[in-house]
């Protein structure tokens, strides 16, 4: 039979186990906490990265497809809205390049997607996964935030590359209702062709005063005419009464 002598030093049997004491949970406990603190907020970085890549793409997507439309219809772009289909959605450059992006061309599949949150879904490329999560409530100016949600669901809009009279509330029926012919961008990559907005007015002052997103971490993708997307701050977005704002907005 073996016996079991104690250890001299603790008194404790070979045999017998050991716990933790309070003060080494705690101490796991605190460990747990702070790489929570660090991982959570960058998993979520992370996470809003991918978003914000997937707008690049997107975005670069539909100018790409909007050129492509300009090519087969000499060289002009669909008009930022027309009266004669409707108003909001349904009335919108995006409905027309609808079928030209690959889906269902029929009417009821577009209604549905462009002016029912049920019927929209963050796969299409007019829709912005981050603008989708935070339901378009990130407008670029604070003073915005009671803005009458808009009925259409799409998160970009089309720049009329028209001159407008901000004073006067933007550029005009007659400039978002005529189409656009791409010999007036004399500077395709330094003139915007989409933006992220609320509405799918994409024009400076709409975009400044009225429907911009900022949905970026502070930031906006843009798409320009020569293809390219990039990405600008609120104070590296010009405004159309500067030089820069000219070329930036009228391509001049």
């Amino acid at each position: 039979m073996t016996s079991h002598v104690p250890n001299k030093l603790t008194g404790d049997s070979p045999d017998s186990t050991s716990a933790f004491t309070l003060i080494e949970l705690l101490t796991v406990i605190a460990i747990i906490g702070i790489l929570a603190a660090i991982i959570i907020p960058t998993v979520g970085k992370v996470r809003e990265s991918g978003r914000a890549a997937h707008c690049t793409s997107n975005m670069r997507q539909i100018s790409t497809a909007l050129l492509l439309y300009a090519s087969e219809n000499k060289q002009q772009i669909m008009p930022v809205r027309n009266p004669t289909i409707g108003t909001y959605g349904v009335g919108s450059w995006c409905w027309e390049l609808w079928a030209h992006m690959g889906y269902p061309p029929d009417a009821r599949t577009r209604q549905n997607v462009f002016t029912s949150r049920e019927g929209s879904t963050n796969k299409n490329v007019f829709i912005c996964p981050t603008t989708f999560v935070t339901k378009l409530s990130t407008p670029m100016f604070t003073s915005n935030a009671s803005k009458t949600p808009n009925p259409n669901l799409i998160s970009y809009g089309l720049n009329p590359v028209k001159n407008g009279d901000a004073a006067s509330g933007g550029i005009g029926t007659a400039a978002l209702s005529t189409p656009l012919s791409l010999s007036s961008v004399t500077t395709p990559s330094r003139t915007v062709i989409l933006v992220e907005s609320s509405f799918y007015y994409g024009d400076d002052y709409n975009y400044r005063s009225e429907f911009g997103l900022l949905p970026h971490s502070g930031k906006a993708n843009f798409a320009y005419f020569d293809g390219h997307v990039q990405r600008l701050a609120k104070p590296d977005c010009p405004d159309q009464g500067t030089r820069a704002g000219k070329i930036f907005w009228y391509g001049q």
